[in-house]
């Protein structure tokens, strides 16, 4: 199915901002979902410093998997077999790339079987499945030193992206190194992601239609993608997603109906949108006319940076009234 659908590019914050998306054309369709999701700065530098800040390792082995790098200074993430399973170190980041996003990271195979295989893999379907952007099989030697790698995004630009590195052993029989020393497995230091973003503050909300209203609360980069949904319960494939800059819109301010009491008309009105700090109550005394500033009227807050009123004094003639910021 296609993404959302809406014109210009731009939604206000505080408001409820109209989209749709292109209805699923599977006949069991129920409902939709939608995801929302803020777009931040992805970029990122990992030396292994700071630990497993921004992984998650799985499973979680018995040995250390920052330690010493077994040639050069400073600190290397270590994935080895200690257990004959796949040995996962997957950025904690949804990473949404673009055109000239690149992975770079320094790379030592050492003792490995050619069972075991170094892989650096991409998921664009929130972890279901993955593919293979980097590969190296061992050959029962050991590298010598650390070797660059830098790796192209490109093809997933536009996508939420996961990432991880996979020393995997795929097989249920065949031959592996149980040591878990340095030496050998895979170590990799100096991890580097440029020119990408990050998707942080995820939501899921349903609709029965495929009308959806979009409220950010903060100004900034968003993210909208919708998937149908069948029999109420099985989500398909999502659409493309859609790029969305969240601003503060000019201000929309709602009157409700002047209430007259005695020799006092009050106004109350509220700031639907935008942002506002200085209002005027301007009247006029037949439509058509020149409307004049009412100088006199005071304005009192009912709720802050919400609701207002004006109260001003009863004329002997009938009068129109609005409200002007600033």
């Amino acid at each position: 199915m296609k993404g959302p659908t809406r014109r210009p590019n731009r939604s206000s914050v505080w408001t409820r901002n109209p989209y749709r998306c292109t209805p699923a054309t599977n006949p069991n369709i129920t409902g939709y979902q939608w995801l929302t999701a803020q777009a931040t700065n992805g970029n990122l530098v990992d030396n292994a410093l700071n630990g497993t800040t921004n992984f998650i390792v799985s499973p979680v082995p018995a040995y250390p998997i920052v330690t010493n790098p077994p040639v050069g200074s400073g600190k290397c993430f270590h994935l080895a077999h200690g257990d004959p399973v796949p040995q996962l170190l997957q950025f904690k980041e949804h990473l949404f790339p673009t055109n000239t996003t690149t992975v770079s990271f320094k790379s030592l195979l050492g003792y490995a079987s050619t069972d075991e295989i170094a892989r650096v893999q991409i998921s664009i379907n929130g972890g279901t499945s993955w593919q293979d952007i980097y590969t190296q099989t061992g050959n029962g030697s050991a590298e010598s030193i650390f070797m660059t790698h830098t790796l192209s995004l490109s093809g997933y630009a536009g996508k939420e992206t996961l990432l991880r590195f996979n020393y995997d052993f795929p097989f249920s029989f065949g031959s592996y190194y149980a040591q878990i020393d340095p030496h050998y497995g895979w170590c990799i230091e100096n991890i580097v992601v440029t020119n990408t973003q990050q998707l942080v503050h995820f939501a899921t909300n349903s609709t029965s239609s495929t009308n959806f209203t979009f409220t950010p609360m903060q100004t900034g980069n968003y993210v909208l993608q919708a998937r149908g949904v069948i029999f109420n319960e099985f989500p398909l494939d999502s659409g493309t997603v859609k790029q969305v800059t969240a601003i503060v819109g000019p201000p929309v301010i709602t009157l409700s109906a002047p209430i007259i009491s005695g020799s006092q008309v009050k106004i109350n009105f509220t700031l639907a949108s935008g942002l506002a700090s200085t209002f005027h109550l301007l009247q006029v005394n037949q439509l058509g006319g020149t409307w004049a500033t009412n100088a006199s009227a005071v304005l009192t807050t009912n709720i802050p940076g919400s609701s207002y009123q004006f109260t001003t004094t009863n004329g002997l003639v009938t009068r129109f009234y609005r409200v002007q910021t600033p």
